[in-house]
């Protein structure tokens, strides 16, 4: 199709609503982590410790959509961190664990599961997908 610039400019827009469309709950076997991208933290997350926001991205050739994340970074992981779980996916080795950095995720190989949750921020109800990970045999 070629491009029709006429055809743009008398074409009604609409406004998105602003949300990002939820990854589908299910398995996704065997992604690719793919570029990982650091982002200045919330202020109320600056306020906790969180040191970045890291958006990584999976590839899987099962789904062609938009598979990525945002976590938050600390240089202390908490055990129960969303990044400190991928880590110990990818590298369930302890001592290997403590060698790697962030950056050392990206081409590296993980299942990934997705689910819907359901939680309130600041008094509002609202539903994201949980990343959790486990390790490609």
């Amino acid at each position: 199709m070629a491009f029709n610039a006429q055809e743009i400019l008398n074409k009604t827009v609409t406004e998105s609503d602003g949300k990002k469309v939820l990854v589908a709950e299910g398995a996704y076997m065997n992604c690719t982590i793919g570029e990982i991208k650091a982002f200045e933290p919330h202020e109320a997350a600056q306020a906790k410790g969180v040191e970045a926001r890291m958006l990584i991205s999976f590839d899987c050739n099962d789904y062609d959509g938009d598979l990525s994340t945002f976590m938050n970074y600390k240089s202390e992981l908490h055990a129960k961190s969303t990044l400190a779980k991928l880590m110990k996916a990818v590298w369930p080795d302890e001592a290997e664990r403590k060698t790697k950095s962030t950056a050392d995720l990206e081409g590296q190989s993980v299942n990934v599961n997705v689910f819907h949750e359901d939680t309130k921020i600041d008094g509002r109800p609202i539903t994201y997908a949980e990343f959790r990970f486990t390790r490609v045999q």
